[in-house]
């Protein structure tokens, strides 16, 4: 058979090409959905720390909350953009009753790949209403 040129493994160049642009797609949304997670956790973090803040002092401010949950993010290295919104509520406590302390905080991040993102996230803690202050 004279003239007949053989074609074999030469679709692998072709092949890599197409996969190529796959791969790096694949791997850079991992880690957008990583550094996503990342964020919501560390603003999970922050927002239980101030809700137990919040449930154990009876002489805590709201502005010194916020100023607390404000330093919290920065210290975690969470830039949130126009700065958090943060609502919160703390019941007046009679001694025995179950009441809870809730915080919520919703931040807007520049996250890679996703662009400006909005995470929220709440937590609730317990007053102790046992303890003498």
């Amino acid at each position: 058979m004279v003239g007949i040129v053989e074609e074999r493994g030469q679709s692998v160049s072709v092949e890599a090409s197409v996969l190529t642009p796959v791969i790096v797609l694949v791997v850079a949304l991992l880690f957008g959905c990583g550094a996503v997670r990342l964020a919501q956790h560390e603003l999970d973090q922050v927002v239980w720390s101030a809700a137990r803040a919040l449930s154990v002092s009876e002489k805590l401010t709201k502005a010194e909350a916020e100023k607390r949950v404000e330093k919290a993010l920065e210290q975690q290295g969470l830039e949130c953009i126009g700065g958090p919104q943060i609502s919160m509520s703390r019941p007046k406590a009679v001694f025995g009753d179950f009441v809870q302390a809730e915080i919520q905080v919703k931040c807007w991040v520049e996250v890679p790949i996703f662009g400006e993102l909005t995470l929220a996230s709440s937590a609730e803690s317990t007053v102790d209403t046992w303890k003498g202050e």
